[in-house]
């Protein structure tokens, strides 16, 4: 069994790439808040949110002293035209199973072409 932190999921919106990304600046989608996702960088057309994640008994028993334990979860958002008014959304990334299901089930909801 193979398990995987790894997300690559694309949608549309039907607004232009400089308004939806502003709209996740001022208020970014729940799995942002709820999973513990912190802003880290952005540029011209990409946000990424990283999550730093120590298991609470690595943390009971000292070992997050070694850095060994710790994962870190960090996803890419890039907002590219696709064509003159709508905007394909791209995720990508390393994230923890909560903040999977709930880009893709965002995806699913939010998809202009669906």
């Amino acid at each position: 069994m193979t398990l995987t932190s790894e997300i690559l999921v694309q949608y549309t919106v039907r607004e232009r790439p400089q308004d939806v990304m502003a709209a996740w600046q001022r208020q970014p989608p729940a799995w942002v808040g709820e999973g513990d996702y912190r802003g880290v960088d952005e540029s011209f057309e990409t946000l990424v949110y990283e999550r730093r994640h120590t298991p609470r008994w690595a943390r009971v028993f000292g070992l997050n002293w070694f850095g060994g334990w710790e994962s870190v979860y960090r996803v890419s958002i890039r907002f590219d035209a696709a064509g003159a008014w709508a905007t394909k959304v791209t995720i990508s990334g390393r994230a923890d199973e909560r903040a999977r299901a709930a880009i893709r089930d965002e995806a699913e909801r939010t998809d202009a072409t669906a």
